[in-house]
């Protein structure tokens, strides 16, 4: 059950460029909470590969430079955070704030790709996957603007990066033992699989529906946040 959830968020990850935690959390955790975040996260490695691996022509390390130095600070925040606050008030705030940047960005306001947007994305972005697994987002709507091969490409470097600094972060933070790694190595074909899928719907949204997809993931993800809060 928790290969199917992670292929079908695999396949969202892969055509989109992020959204295979926003799909697949919520399933984890009625399955065993303790497969979120780190079992999740060392999942996520193989499949990050998988999809840049196909969008590898497209940008570049260093236009993520500065998301990830964001993320480098926003990761080990997150985990002391996670020690002292509940995730109930943690998933309100976050839940609640990337809506507000959603439905913004649907308006007449949008926020500018610049190194300062992408610092701050990237630190929002390290807090919140590493407290409620849930990092995409935030990126995500500082490039949306990109073409649809750029963002997925350079998504999946940020992840890849970030991925290893979150990882860092739990495992100091005695949050990410041996067990929850085996755990996420047996949920990797789904993720494999998924993102195997995602090419046909990635060429699809190649088509000029790379914003809009983004904007409907990241506003999923918020609803998807916050119910999961309110509901604990």
């Amino acid at each position: 059950m928790a290969n199917l959830a992670l292929l079908a968020g695999a396949t969202v990850q892969g055509a989109v460029g992020f959204g295979a935690m926003l799909v697949a959390v919520p399933f984890l955790v009625l399955i065993d909470p303790d497969l979120v975040p780190g079992s999740a996260l060392v999942a996520s490695v193989p499949m990050g590969i998988a999809i840049l691996a196909r969008d590898h022509r497209y940008g570049r390390l260093a236009e993520v430079g500065w998301p990830l130095a964001g993320r480098a600070i926003g990761a080990p925040v997150g985990v002391f955070v996670l020690v002292a606050v509940s995730t109930e008030v943690l998933g309100v705030l976050l839940g609640v704030l990337l809506l507000a940047a959603v439905v913004a960005s649907a308006g007449s306001w949008a926020v500018a790709p610049s190194n300062r947007n992408g610092f701050i994305a990237g630190t929002i972005s390290g807090f919140s996957g590493t407290t409620v697994g849930v990092g995409g987002p935030p990126v995500a709507i500082v490039y949306q603007g990109d073409a649809g091969p750029h963002l997925r490409a350079n998504l999946s470097r940020y992840f890849l990066v970030g991925l290893a600094i979150s990882l860092t972060w739990l495992s100091i933070g005695g949050e990410l033992g041996p067990e929850r790694i085996w755990n996420g190595l047996i949920l990797v074909p789904g993720l494999l699989v998924g993102a195997a899928l995602s090419g046909r719907v990635a060429a699809v949204l190649d088509r000029g529906w790379a914003r809009p997809a983004v904007l409907v993931v990241s506003g999923a993800s918020a609803v998807v946040v916050l119910l999961r809060a309110l509901g604990s």
